[in-house]
C-alpha cells in the first residue's frame, strides 16, 4: 500500500517541477500557442507541458518496474512495449508543437504506436480474433488521441479530465487487484494533477500536442488492458464510460462539422463545452459543467461493476442528463440567433 503513495507523490511532485523548468524552456524552442480565431486565450503561451509529464511519467514507470517485484505478474515485454509506444507518440507531438506536422503523420505515427502495443501483448481482447482484436486496439489508440486533442481547449480541461478519468479507472483495477493497472492510473493521476496546477485557469503553460498525443495513449492503453476477457461487455462500456465525456464532445463536434460540410480536421468552435460557453456561462463554470458530467459517468462505470442493474440505470440516467443538457444549449443557441 504505502509503494502506490510513494509513486502518487512521486509523479505529482516531478510533474509540478518539470512544468516550471517546460515553461522556462518554451520560448526558446519555439513551442509557444500563440493566439487565433478558433482559440479562446488572447496571449501567447507555453506549451511544452506534455515534456513534463513525459519525463515524470517515464521516471516513475521506470521507478515502479525496478522497485515493485508484484509487477512481475506483467511481463516486463509488455512494460517496455507500453514506454516505447508512449516515447514515440510524444516525441511526435513535441515535434509538432515546435514546428508543425501534418495530421496523416501523427496519424501513422499513432497506428505504429498502437501496432507495438499490440505485438507486446497489449491488445483489445474482447473479439477473439486477432485481426480484429488489432483493429481495435488501432481505434482506441488513435481514438483515444482525437478525443484528448479535441478536448483539450479550455484551460485546465484535459487535465482535470484526466484526473478524474485515472481515478475511476484506479477503483476499477484495484477491485480485480490489477497490478499494472493500478500503478499506471496512479503514476497518472499523479502526473496529471501535478500538471493541472499550472494549467488551470489562467493557464501559465498548455500540455501542447505531447501532452494529449501521451496521455490519449497511455488512456487508451487503461481501456484496452481492462477489456482483457472475450465478449464480457460490462467490461468493454465500463472503460468507456469513465472516458465518455472526451469521446461524446468528439461525436458532437464530428457531427457539427459533417452538417456544415466541414472537414473533421479543421478546428473551429463546435466543442461541446465551446457551445457552454456561448450560451453565457463563465469560464470556470463551464470546466466545472464538464468535470460533473465525468463525474457522473464514472459512478455509472463503477455501479456497473457492483450491480448491474443500478449500473445500467445510472448509465441511462447520465446519458439522458448530457443529452437533455445539449438540447437546452440548443434550444439557447436557437434564440440567440432569433
Amino acid at each position: 500500500m504505502i509503494n502506490y503513495f510513494i509513486f502518487f507523490f512521486l509523479s505529482l511532485c516531478l510533474t509540478y517541477f518539470f512544468t516550471i523548468l517546460a515553461k522556462n524552456l518554451a520560448p526558446y524552442i519555439g513551442a509557444i500557442d500563440k493566439p487565433n480565431n478558433i482559440k479562446i486565450h488572447n496571449k501567447p503561451i507555453a506549451r511544452l507541458g506534455g515534456l513534463a509529464i513525459y519525463l515524470s511519467f517515464l521516471i516513475s514507470m521506470i521507478l515502479v518496474h525496478y522497485f515493485d517485484e508484484r509487477l512481475i505478474i506483467f511481463s516486463q515485454k509488455k512494460t517496455v512495449g507500453f514506454v516505447i509506444g508512449g516515447t514515440i507518440v510524444f516525441i511526435a507531438g513535441l515535434i509538432d508543437d515546435i514546428f508543425t506536422i501534418k495530421a496523416i503523420y501523427k496519424l501513422i505515427i499513432q497506428s505504429i504506436s498502437a501496432t507495438i502495443l499490440y505485438y507486446t501483448g497489449i491488445r483489445m481482447n474482447f473479439f477473439p480474433n486477432l485481426l480484429i482484436s488489432y483493429f481495435f486496439t488501432l481505434v482506441y489508440v488513435v481514438g483515444s488521441y482525437s478525443a484528448m486533442d479535441m478536448i483539450d481547449g479550455m484551460d485546465g480541461l484535459a487535465s482535470g479530465l484526466t484526473s478524474i478519468c485515472s481515478i475511476f479507472f484506479l477503483i476499477v483495477f484495484w477491485q480485480n487487484q490489477h497490478i499494472f493497472g493500478i500503478f499506471l492510473s496512479i503514476i497518472l493521476l499523479g502526473s496529471s494533477l501535478g500538471f493541472f496546477v499550472h494549467n488551470f485557469h489562467p493557464a501559465k503553460i498548455f500540455m501542447g500536442d505531447g501532452g494529449s498525443m501521451l496521455l490519449g495513449f497511455i488512456l487508451a492503453t487503461l481501456m484496452i488492458i481492462y477489456t482483457d476477457k472475450h465478449y464480457d461487455i460490462v467490461g468493454l462500456v465500463i472503460p468507456i464510460l469513465i472516458f465518455a465525456v472526451p469521446i461524446i464532445d468528439n461525436l458532437i463536434t464530428f457531427l457539427f462539422r459533417y452538417k456544415q460540410g466541414k472537414s473533421f480536421l479543421v478546428g473551429d468552435l463546435n466543442h461541446f463545452y465551446n457551445r457552454i460557453m456561448s450560451c453565457g456561462v463563465s469560464y470556470r463554470k463551464t470546466v466545472f459543467v464538464m468535470y460533473i458530467f465525468s463525474i457522473i459517468f464514472g459512478i455509472s462505470a463503477i455501479l456497473l461493476t457492483v450491480n448491474m442493474i443500478a449500473g445500467i440505470a445510472s448509465t441511462f440516467l447520465s446519458g439522458l442528463t448530457f443529452f437533455y443538457f445539449n438540447r437546452k444549449i440548443q434550444l439557447a443557441e436557437k434564440k440567440q440567433q432569433i
